[in-house]
């Protein structure tokens, strides 16, 4: 059984809750039942993972995997249910394994393909593409576009990844060394310079300080840091905590820019397989402002999709009004597919452009920090070189007088 978070009326007023049940089209049932209209319906467990920050969750290879060898069974002419019953022994994680199983059961029940995708967290961002490819008749070709698009995502963020490695090693012994400058060398040369006498220089008296209290409770700073961790990711599973915290890491030097250009190739490029799935541009918005990994990009493209519903904006003039998130570039690429009725490819192409771009971001990232840690490091081992002689050259100076 999952546990499920609801907004759903009740006559005219508004009501929220909690209740249990074993997939999200029998957590429907149950509020209809009640004669409650379901507005909102979102599993627990997944908004308890706050969208990151280490939490628990699924791996776009993972979830790649099961696409994959989905169209592989789907072209051989194998049922879904069948399908299903397979895959749900063949997961790696057991949660996926617990989540194909469910829906091998919404659909032996009489579920569609796409009500049973839109009941398990791993599959609901992609589920619109799975009712694409019920209706055209093709679920093995969706399914393998599928699998393309998340190991391409998969390969993009492990590029990622390997970037940022570089920079938390060196911060690393960054700080390693700095530790061992203040706890071992500074304590073994303040004793030295206490018994020459005389009063010390101020930069001297500051070492020796920092060093006696990272030696002596320089235990309660990775106490601290632990402590603003779980803080800062608590707020970070607050909507408006995960928004003012994306936002924050949208304006950093060169990350942001890598994180911009990350959000808008995913979007594009889901957008571009659900429309040529056939899927309305309303529809493929509202599955994307869900599914960015950007609350500022969700954001924006759940107003992108008001402008076009309520306001009757075009697209492109719907995606020129989100002032700094897309390009000009890419926003007159989507006024030239709208206007040729070819708005899949348009934006294939953007997700293309950025994902280039983010390749190019990634490898540079290093290279921009290797001449920050140095001058770090020189920094850190200057200063205490020249606390620790400054005394010495200050006695010398007067020995020679």
């Amino acid at each position: 059984m999952a546990s499920f978070r609801y907004l759903a009326l009740e006559g005219s007023a508004a009501r929220r809750g909690t209740l249990e049940a074993s997939s999200r089209v029998a957590a429907i049932e149950q509020l209809k039942a009640r004669g409650l209209v379901p507005l909102e319906l979102e599993e627990q467990l997944e908004a308890e993972r706050g969208r990151g920050w280490l939490g628990g969750g699924f791996k776009a290879r993972d979830i790649a995997r099961f696409a994959r060898l989905f169209a592989i069974l789907a072209r051989s002419g194998i049922r879904p249910h069948d399908i299903l019953e397979v895959l749900s022994k063949d997961m790696k994680n057991p949660r996926m394994r617990q989540g194909i199983a469910a829906m091998a059961q919404d659909v032996g029940a009489g579920s569609s393909l796409y009500e049973a995708a839109q009941s398990q967290p791993f599959l609901r961002p992609y589920a619109g593409m799975v009712r694409s490819g019920e209706k055209i008749g093709d679920m093995a070709q969706v399914m393998q576009q599928l699998a393309v698009f998340l190991e391409r995502e998969a390969d993009l963020a492990d590029e990622i990844k390997g970037a940022l490695t570089y920079p938390v090693v060196v911060l690393i012994i960054g700080l390693a060394i700095t530790y061992f400058l203040f706890t071992g060398l500074v304590p073994s040369f303040a004793q030295t310079l206490s018994g020459l006498g005389g009063e010390l220089p101020l930069l001297t008296r500051v070492l020796i300080a920092v060093g006696f209290f990272l030696k002596n409770l320089g235990f309660t700073i990775p106490l601290a840091a632990l402590a603003a961790f779980v803080g800062v990711r608590a707020y970070y599973q607050r909507p408006e905590g995960r928004l003012r915290l994306d936002a924050l890491a949208l304006r950093l030097p060169v990350v942001g820019d890598l994180l911009r250009d990350r959000a808008t190739s995913k979007a594009m490029r889901t957008l571009a397989m659900m429309l040529r799935g056939g899927i309305p541009i309303l529809e493929a918005l509202e599955t994307v402002s869900k599914s960015t990994g950007n609350a500022v990009y969700d954001q924006a493209f759940a107003r992108i999709r008001e402008e076009i519903a309520q306001k009757a904006r075009g697209v492109a003039e719907a995606f020129r009004a989100q002032e700094g998130l897309f390009s000009a570039a890419a926003v007159q690429q989507i006024s030239v597919g709208e206007q040729s009725a070819n708005l899949p490819q348009m934006m294939d192409y953007i997700a293309e452009d950025h994902e280039k771009e983010s390749s190019m971001r990634a490898r540079a990232l290093p290279k921009l920090i290797e001449p920050v840690s140095i001058i770090f490091l020189g920094g850190v081992v200057g200063t205490v070189v020249a606390g620790m002689f400054l005394p010495l050259f200050k006695l010398i100076g007067a020995l020679g007088r």
